[in-house]
């Protein structure tokens, strides 16, 4: 199993488990769908705040690679 296969279980095993709460409620439901929700809520928590963290990130790091490439054409052909 790659990580793919298992973020995807894991998704589908947190997806039923908040459909679960959803439909019996929190006091209803088996504390392991409650536990397991709950982690899922998390998990989106956590994956939409490094989004939003690494989306800077991205853009510094393309424009210093964007810097260095020009960088080394001015050199090699010997533009100032």
């Amino acid at each position: 199993m790659n990580g793919q296969d298992q973020d995807y279980m894991f998704n589908k095993m947190t997806s039923e488990a908040t459909d679960e709460v959803a439909s019996s409620g929190w006091k209803e439901a088996s504390p392991n769908a409650v536990t397991l929700a709950g982690f899922g809520m998390l998990n989106k928590l956590i994956s939409n705040r490094m989004h939003t963290f690494t989306r800077p990130l991205w853009w510094a790091a393309g424009a210093i690679g964007a810097a260095a490439i020009t960088y080394i054409v001015n050199a090699i052909l010997g533009s100032h």
